[in-house]
């Protein structure tokens, strides 16, 4: 009953903090364009693929709750089909589509001579071109020149935040553990906080590592 207790407060506190750090992140975004383009995925499929770590994160919750916000300022929330688009798959450079693994997040040019960027970055930037599920492949071509360096410095952070710990990581000490060693510790020394550091004499709660952080904003 403790442990179910207790794994139902880590729960309710998790989610607490991931709906706050959400409307974080959406009003960030809300606050930088009134048009917000999106994949339209199947996060069930994710689900599959990646489990927990969808169902911490709920990027489909993020999703919506960011539609909902769009509309209800007037602006407007399209998504994107990407059995027409394949943003994943195109290729500017060489106008062709070329299937990649899910591991590889590397976009590697065609041409041979334009360095490689970060795969979901430069899906981005080719959303930002597509009209009506059709993307508008000349209107990307001579737009990258502009976009190109602000892609590579977004990239930069971006790598960083995928290698570190992304969205709703939780983090929580065994409190009984805890205590156990605050015991010890102060039996060990009368005085009592002297003898007890603070690794040891706080428990930590469930805390979200956020994604947000700021982008260069692309407006050629």
């Amino acid at each position: 009953k403790k442990l179910a207790a207790k794994k139902q407060d880590t729960q309710r506190r998790l989610k607490s903090e991931r709906k706050r750090s959400h409307g974080e992140l959406q009003n960030a975004i809300v606050r930088q364009s009134d048009t917000v383009k999106s994949e339209k995925l199947s996060y069930k499929a994710f689900q599959k693929m990646f489990g927990k770590s969808i169902n911490v994160r709920a990027p489909g919750f993020f999703e919506s709750g960011l539609n909902r916000k769009m509309n209800s300022l007037g602006g407007r929330f399209i998504s994107i089909k990407t059995y027409t688009t394949k943003l994943s798959q195109y290729d500017h450079t060489t106008d062709t589509y070329v299937k990649k693994p899910l591991s590889q997040r590397i976009h590697i040019f065609g041409d041979g001579v334009t360095a490689p960027v970060q795969r979901d970055l430069y899906s981005a930037f080719l959303a930002r071109h597509c009209d009506s599920d059709v993307l508008n492949a000349s209107q990307a071509v001579e737009a990258w020149p502009s976009a190109e360096p602000l892609l590579r410095q977004a990239a930069l952070s971006f790598s960083q935040l995928a290698t570190n710990n992304g969205y709703a990581k939780v983090h929580v000490k065994h409190s009984r553990s805890v205590r156990r060693r605050r015991k010890s510790s102060v039996k060990g020394n009368p005085n009592g906080a002297q003898g007890c550091g603070s690794r040891s004499g706080a428990v930590a709660t469930p805390r979200i590592v956020r994604a947000a952080k700021s982008a260069p904003i692309y407006d050629p």
